[in-house]
């Protein structure tokens, strides 16, 4: 039994460029670190590796072209022949107003993609929807926006939001990381403060002995993400 399903709209991208394992996906900085040193180094980093690797990837499912000039940001996704989508910012639903001054001093304009993608779950979930830092260059170019979507049986889609970086034309080439999507459980949650408790400080204070693989040995959890075409069952 599956957690939750991406469900293909078009019935042509299961087979093309499905979600995959984040994990599956090399970091980007691989092959700079095998040329330069011999060997992966991002791999030192616990925290950084588990973040890399959990969830997966939305890739580009077709090519995506997008123009910024003047303030408007125009485009399509597909060839001539087979465009999927439009890309109008005057008419698209982005209002550049709800981004402006975030995650940039510059006045963006964001774009709003309707990917193939719905979310289709017969439990409460909640996906974390981040930029694919880790995988992929397109930030060069593109501010991806972060956020939270919650899923239910109503399952909602899966937009892509993002915003060129400076005016000019953008080729994105189907494959390309779009979004890192990591699930979790919402809870309500509260934390404490303090300086005095000392059963709380023996706890937190890890003897240094213990050296720097303590962590990834008996701290870190260990988390599987996997992919199932339900249709082929």
């Amino acid at each position: 039994m599956t957690d939750f399903v991406f469900f293909d709209k078009t019935g042509k991208m299961c087979d093309s460029w499905p979600p995959i394992r984040a994990a599956a996906v090399d970091a980007l900085s691989k092959s700079h670190q095998m040329q330069k040193y011999g060997r992966e180094t991002f791999g030192v980093c616990s925290g950084m590796v588990d973040y890399k690797n959990s969830g997966w990837i939305i890739r580009a499912w077709d090519v995506i072209r997008i123009t910024f000039r003047n303030g408007v940001v125009t485009g399509r996704v597909g060839n001539d022949s087979r465009v999927t989508n439009y890309i109008d910012n005057d008419v698209g639903p982005m209002d550049y107003k709800i981004t402006d001054g975030v995650l940039s001093d510059s006045v963006l304009h964001p774009v709003k993609i309707e990917s193939p993608w719905s979310v289709y779950t017969e439990k409460e979930l909640s996906l974390f929807i981040m930029p694919p830092y880790y995988h992929s260059n397109i930030t060069n170019d593109f501010v991806i926006y972060p956020g939270i979507n919650d899923y239910s049986p109503n399952s909602p889609s899966l937009p892509i939001i993002l915003a060129p970086k400076r005016e000019g034309d953008f080729v994105i080439e189907p494959g390309t990381p779009l979004y890192h999507i990591i699930p979790f459980e919402k809870n309500n949650y509260e934390i404490g403060l303090t300086t005095q408790d000392p059963w709380i400080k023996n706890k937190v204070e890890l003897d240094p002995r213990l050296g720097p693989g303590y962590y990834r040995k008996h701290v870190m959890k260990k988390t599987k993400y996997s992919v199932k075409n339900i249709d082929n069952v």
